[in-house]
Parts: C-alpha cells; structure tokens; sequence
C-alpha cells in the first residue's frame, strides 16, 4: 500500500467515525499549555543570552529552575496521557474493518490491558532518541553559551534528523504493541523490521509528522502577540486535526502491511 492511499483510507474511516477526533484534540490542548509555558521560558532565556552579559543569563536560568522542573513533571503527564490516547487508537481502527461498533470504552479497557507493554515500549523508543540525541543537544547549549550562530544551526539540524530517523524507526510501534502479543522488545524489534521493509511510506508519514511538530512550535513562539497567539490556538485545532490522521494512519499501513505479507 503506498502512503496516498493509506492517506485515502484514513480520511474515510474517520469520515464515517469523526468521533475519533476528540481524543486528539483533548491531547492537542494539553501539549498547547505546555509549548506555551516552555517557549516563553526558551524566548526569554535566549533574548537573556544574545543580549544581555552571561551572569544575567545564569541568574535567570537560575530562578527558572522552579518552573522549568514544573514543565519537565507536566511534560511527562502530558506524554503518558499522549501515549494512552494513542493506544487507543489501534483497537478502534481495528474494530472498523472487522465491522464492529467503536466504542471509546472498549479502547480505554484495551489500552490498559496493552498499558505494560505499550507504555515501557514507549519509553525505551525515547530513551533512545535522548541518547542519539544528547550529543547535539549538548553541542547547542554550548553554542548559544558561546553565541554560535552555525553551531547552533548545525546542532538544531542534527538534531531534528535524529528524531527524525528515530520516528521512522519506531512508527509502528502502537500497532505493533497493541494487536500483537509480543513482549517489549519483541515489540521494539517488530516494529524496527516493519518500518525497514516498508520504509519509503513510513518515511513520508514520519516527515509530515515532523513538519507538522515545527510548525506548531515555531507558532508557539510567536504566540506572545495576540494576533499570534489566535494563529496558534487555531493551529492546535489543526494539528488536532492532522494527529488525528496520522495515527489513525498508523495503524492503517500497519494493517496493510500484515495483509500483504499474508497473501505472500
């Protein structure tokens, strides 16, 4: 199945079912609090650095820590509370196409059956794009301490290609977690083998995700006029919107792939 028509797909299973859009948008504004708490600390901390003397900076970064150790223990709320609606999803889709009725009640009793599984799988999948990625993010804090415009270029590049690549990797990993009967690694390992051998579709479905995610960080950056900040709230909607397709998609090729490769 090539990525348009899984695209093709997705839009008439939630065409038919457009209630699946709730859960995204719930998870949609949770992540729109926090882009906004953060950028406006990550604005305030690089106006401190480019213009103001490195003590100032310090001082800032200092009397931020409260808060900044706020946003890291709302972050991880809001990424357990994204990683359960996920979960949600490929047990609707998959009631879908065996006809049956989708029910938000049996997703919720899925995911938490699957929660032991999907959740460590999750974080395994992050702890290793914090790993391919602590190189390039300790390359960017040392270039805007240094005032680095083509380090911290170069860092922010590297970094967005190791997510990137990480995402590609692991894409299949709610699918796979959810409707197969693996432990985590052979989760991990299952969906590492789905993406290689289909990786031209995933791919594509792995940089519209990403495209999507800087668009909606840079609005959050902008966000501080009230022009800005309408512009963001619309495209939190949108973004809803998108997150919606894209893990609907999700289980969609990964649904197509398993069928291909019975009929092998």
């Amino acid at each position: 199945m090539h990525f348009i028509d899984a695209i093709v797909n997705s839009f008439n299973l939630l065409k038919k079912n457009p209630k699946l859009f709730l859960p995204k948008f719930l998870i949609a504004a949770v992540y729109g609090i926090m882009m906004l708490l953060t950028m406006d600390v990550m604005v305030s901390l690089t106006e401190f650095t480019f213009m103001g003397p490195p003590s100032q900076a310090a001082l800032y970064a200092a009397e931020m820590l409260p808060v900044v150790s706020m946003l890291f223990i709302f972050s991880l709320f809001a990424l357990l509370l994204d990683t359960f609606i996920n979960s949600m999803y490929p047990k609707m889709v998959d009631d879908f196409y065996k006809k049956n009725k989708i029910s938000f009640t049996d997703a919720v009793k899925s995911a938490f059956s699957r929660s032991l599984i999907v959740i460590p799988s999750i974080f395994v999948a992050l702890l290793i794009f914090m790993l391919v990625s602590m190189p390039f993010i300790f390359w960017m804090a040392f270039a805007l301490v240094s005032n680095d415009i083509v380090g911290i270029i170069l860092s922010e590049i590297l970094l967005i290609m190791a997510e990137l690549v990480t995402t590609i990797i692991f894409y299949l990993i709610y699918p796979v977690s959810m409707l197969e009967q693996k432990g985590i690694f052979g989760t991990l390992g299952k969906s590492f083998s789905l993406s290689k051998s289909n990786f031209k579709d995933i791919s594509q479905a792995s940089v519209f995700q990403l495209l999507l995610s800087l668009v909606s960080l840079f609005l959050a950056a902008v966000a501080d006029k009230p022009e800005f900040l309408l512009l963001f709230i619309v495209s939190r909607f949108l973004t809803a919107l998108i997150a919606t397709y894209i893990i609907v998609l999700n289980p969609v090729m990964y649904m197509a792939i398993k069928k291909v490769s019975v009929q092998k």
